[in-house]
């Protein structure tokens, strides 16, 4: 609760004349050093001071994980290290992301359901859908031509007991992403 008050007092700062006018001067100076490319995307960090972190626009599509280490002038802390993590989308995207199965009981046939879609509108075909997992069946119906595909994952009964953890791969015709990868998770059980 303290830290809570403390934040949103050093927010307020912000909003009046003077801690705007050291917001600009802040972030000028950042950019400054940072000199950042037509088409990067800056991310404010806050937690009291202010960091910029730029990804690159050739940032490969997908999840993207990594550190921060911001070095400090405190000697008890002269770097501090920060998780960050981001995702890119790319112009083609998939919802939901994954084929998620749960348990399974073995000897159920069970189907699991992906929408391959153009965010910005552009065409694209998915050429081609093979699976890591061989006792995994792909079906894909084109919904929209171009640019909404459906994409049906098929368990079969008789696939073997415990952890299933796999891929179905799809190839397009998208220069940018011609390949799609979705994973496939669940967990055969007992008769």
């Amino acid at each position: 609760m303290i830290f809570d008050e403390m934040a949103d007092n050093y927010d307020r700062w912000y909003e009046t004349p003077v801690g705007a006018g050291v917001d600009r001067m802040e972030k000028r100076a950042f950019l400054r050093v940072l000199e950042p490319k037509v088409g990067e995307r800056l991310l404010e960090v806050g937690f009291g001071h202010r960091a910029l972190v730029s990804l690159s626009p050739e940032a490969p599509i997908g999840e993207l994980r990594g550190v921060l280490e911001i070095h400090t002038n405190a000697g008890e802390r002269p770097i501090i290290t920060l998780p960050m993590s981001a995702e890119v989308k790319g112009e083609i995207d998939i919802s939901p992301e994954r084929f998620f199965f749960g348990y399974i009981e073995r000897g159920r046939v069970l189907s699991r359901k992906v929408t391959v879609f153009s965010r910005g509108g552009k065409s694209f075909t998915v050429l081609k859908a093979e699976s890591t997992l061989e006792f995994l069946s792909i079906w894909v119906h084109e919904v929209e031509s171009g640019k909404n595909y459906e994409v049906v994952a098929t368990i079969e009964g008789d696939a073997p007991q415990g952890r299933i953890d796999g891929m179905v791969e799809l190839h397009t015709d998208y220069p940018a992403q011609p390949l799609i990868r979705v994973p496939v998770l669940g967990v055969m059980g007992e008769y």
